[in-house]
């Protein structure tokens, strides 16, 4: 029981206390100077940039060539007009035309609850 007595006091006397309001008091920290704004270069920015930028072209221009890939290109095959279309779980039963393209077959059609689907496959 003496040593839980003496850790007791000695927390007790480890905390720094003000009298009279039992807190803490800490003063205020010293200002900090105040300093004029660097002049910037703008050639030198300009040029930081540029080269901070320049990886980003590449991914432009991928994905625009990714874009254009997809873009409908060539004339089609042949075209029909089909009812009762159904992919996956989407179904339209008002017909509409299907287009067959070299590459890909595209049908478009209103969907009850999805609205406007254009279905490239």
């Amino acid at each position: 029981m003496e040593k839980a007595q003496q850790i007791k006091e000695a927390r007790s006397q480890s905390v720094p206390r003000s009298v009279g309001s039992g807190r803490i008091r800490e003063g205020r920290p010293p200002p900090l100077p105040i300093r004029k704004p660097e002049r910037v270069d703008s050639e030198e920015l300009n040029k930081n940039v540029a080269a901070k930028l320049q990886p980003l072209e590449a991914v432009t221009k991928s994905i625009l060539a990714g874009v254009e890939e997809r873009k409908p290109s060539g004339t089609p095959l042949h075209k029909a007009t089909c009812k009762d279309f159904t992919v996956g779980r989407a179904s339209c039963s008002a017909s509409s035309v299907v287009t067959l393209f070299p590459d890909r077959l595209e049908y478009k059609f209103s969907h009850s609850s999805q609205g406007r689907i254009d279905m490239i496959i």
